[in-house]
């Protein structure tokens, strides 16, 4: 059983899941998340799995129908743990946990330690093993960082100034899903092909968007940090900050969604005057000076 934060992680653990199965293996997979038909995923359900792949909503929702027989599991893992905190999740996990009633093998993952995740943990595991792995900056000799410095009302002018020579494909944020779907209807109106994705948006719609920029038919996917954490999305080239974003931490998973799997990336971040704090701060963990240019 895996908890995760988001649809779109549940969607692609599982498909990474049938892709490493042996040929033979009759090893069944089964997603399961909110925004999407109920009965269709009971049926699927219903004919048994040997993996479960869970939002924390949908989860409970099913163990309130009786659908989940929690004796028979033997792996619980919590994926991207900080984000399902920083979601409001830890109640629910801490409730689906409560119904194993016996021990199972542990694994949590998360890029920091809050408080609660480590409580669970150590309520969980009677003697916990700690891997720390080395921090995403580690590749950042493989991403080009600028910064430009411009003034909220020539933000857009300052994007399509600095993308208008870059053919390649587009990954750009923002705070709020208002300014998601403001920023691709404006890229669309200026000849672009893009599109937004966001919390607000029915899954199956998300789920074309991500189909199509992965397969090139879009150049630009605009979208808010829900697309940071996770998501695997190969050969982004251009990670664009339209927005600096609220936690530092949250820079540095943007630009994990660029030089992956070796390859060289670049992170373009747009500061306004009141942002300049924020900047500072993401130094700070960075634990160097971001280099500012003209455009």
């Amino acid at each position: 059983m895996i908890l995760v934060p988001t649809r779109e992680l549940a969607l692609q653990i599982s498909e990474v899941f049938w892709e490493i199965r042996p040929d033979s293996s009759e090893v069944r997979v089964v997603p399961i998340y909110g925004g999407s038909p109920k009965d269709l995923q009971k049926d699927s359900m219903k004919q048994g799995c040997q993996v479960l792949v869970a939002t924390p909503g949908r989860l409970i929702d099913f163990i309130w129908e009786g659908m989940i027989h929690f004796e028979t599991v033997k792996i619980v893992i919590l994926d991207e743990a900080d984000r399902m905190f920083e979601m409001g999740f830890i109640e629910d996990i801490k409730f689906i946990l409560s119904c194993l009633q016996h021990k199972v093998q542990f694994g949590l993952f998360s890029a920091t330690m809050p408080g609660p995740i480590q409580q669970i943990a150590e309520q969980h595991v009677p003697d916990p093993f700690y891997i720390r792995l080395e921090k995403l900056v580690s590749d950042k000799p493989k991403i080009t960082q600028k910064c430009y410095k411009v003034a909220v009302r020539e933000k857009f002018k300052a994007l399509l100034k600095v993308i208008k020579h870059k053919k390649m494909s587009t990954l750009i944020f923002c705070k709020t899903r208002g300014e998601a779907d403001r920023l691709a209807r404006l890229l669309k109106q200026s000849g672009y092909l893009a599109e937004a994705i966001h919390g607000g948006k029915e899954q199956v719609h998300r789920n074309f968007v991500l189909r199509k920029f992965r397969q090139g038919e879009l150049s630009i996917l605009v979208a808010t940090d829900l697309a940071s954490r996770g998501l695997d999305i190969d050969d982004v080239a251009l990670v664009v900050n339209y927005d600096v974003p609220r936690e530092p931490e949250d820079y540095i998973h943007r630009l994990g969604r660029t030089a992956r799997a070796g390859k060289t990336g670049e992170a373009l971040t747009f500061v306004t005057p009141l942002e300049q704090k924020s900047i500072t701060r993401i130094e700070k963990i960075l634990g160097e000076k971001l280099a500012f240019t003209g455009i």
